[in-house]
């Protein structure tokens, strides 16, 4: 049976451009239809149902590429498009969901980018006793251990982190460590290191990363250090060394 609609009127029945139509023409999802007298396209019933279908299955969320395969290989492979499609909407719904809980929760001032709920709680019990510096230095150190360190170890740093907030005693005690440690002298450094080791060892995650773990060959180290004094350094250098040997 020949056509009875032109491009204009196939086009608003279904709700498409002429231009888009023209594109399906273009890369073989809609056959080109047979022309009237008048040399214009003439589309049929067929034409529209196909239309539609391309369109719904577009709506969904499938390319062009495999509307055109489940189109073309029947409905085995339809449903097959069609499963993985299915999984793939899953994985998405399952991302923005996680996306929202971390949006309410920054909303809710239970965090922030980048940092674990955990790190912010202990960060800021923490912030009243240690020096703003030294809060916003760990702030930065945390993000970026979250960010590269395996999720365990970005876990354990976490509970560090909480065990020192919950102990009055360990935060006055580190935070005399870290003002001596911001206002460094060169014969300080063995006894800074050593106190930090007393403090820390039996509450770091095991074991203690080294530059064997660092996905940049020691860059990240490097990377953590390169804005304190060479005193500083060698004091987080020598600390990193003996913590390396395992929990106090």
């Amino acid at each position: 049976m020949g056509g009875v609609l032109r491009i204009g009127e196939i086009a608003e029945l279904v709700g498409v451009t002429q231009r888009t139509i023209r594109h399906y023409h273009h890369v073989g999802l809609l056959p080109e239809p047979a022309r009237d007298a008048s040399g214009y396209r003439s589309y049929g019933m067929d034409d529209v149902v196909r239309l539609i279908r391309v369109r719904q299955l577009a709506s969904l969320g499938l390319s062009l590429a495999e509307v055109a395969d489940a189109l073309a290989d029947g409905s085995a492979d339809l449903t097959e498009v069609l499963t993985d499609l299915d999984a793939e909407l899953a994985r998405r719904e399952a991302e923005i969901r996680r996306q929202r809980e971390t949006v309410a929760r920054l909303l809710a001032g239970g965090g922030e980018p980048g940092l674990s709920p955990e790190v912010t709680a202990a960060l800021h019990e923490l912030s009243s006793a240690v020096d703003p510096e030294i809060i916003e230095l760990e702030r930065n150190a945390a993000r970026l251990l979250e960010h590269v360190a395996p999720a365990a170890w970005a876990a354990g740093m976490a509970g560090m982190y909480g065990q020192v907030a919950a102990d009055p005693d360990r935060t006055a005690r580190l935070a005399a460590l870290s003002r001596r440690f911001m206002d460094l002298a060169d014969d300080e450094v063995e006894e800074v290191a050593a106190g930090f080791v007393e403090e820390l060892g039996a509450l770091l995650p095991a074991p203690v990363p080294d530059q064997a773990d660092d996905p940049l060959g020691g860059l990240l180290g490097e990377l953590m250090i390169a804005d304190f004094s060479p005193a500083q350094q060698r004091v987080i250098r020598l600390a990193a060394e003996r913590l390396q040997e395992g929990p106090l």
